[in-house]
């Protein structure tokens, strides 16, 4: 069994399983970028929601290269991660004027 720290900038559906964008060669560099930037500002919350420290295990995830269905990868829902990034991102906006 494998096990790893938090992923935070993982993209699942292309990396482990091959799935990427029509015109691959042409729009999944700017699809990946733009995931990229977006998950930025979101940093502190997946920390919070899924602290450095955290065990993370491949158990249960379909194996590389299978053929699985596309899949919406999503943040988990966490009360006290949302307070810590309401409380970074105000405080960025009162540092940064």
């Amino acid at each position: 069994m494998l096990c790893h720290q938090p992923l935070y900038f993982e993209e699942v559906n292309l990396e482990r399983y091959g799935y990427s964008t029509p015109l691959t060669y042409f729009t999944q560099p700017f699809v990946s970028a733009g995931r990229f930037f977006v998950s930025v500002p979101a940093l502190p919350y997946m920390m919070t929601a899924e602290p450095v420290w955290q065990t993370t295990y491949t158990l249960g995830e379909y194996r590389p290269g299978s053929c699985v269905p596309n899949q919406m990868q999503w943040l988990p829902w966490d009360v006290k991660a949302a307070a810590v990034e309401a409380t970074v991102v105000t405080g960025a906006a009162f540092v940064i004027p």
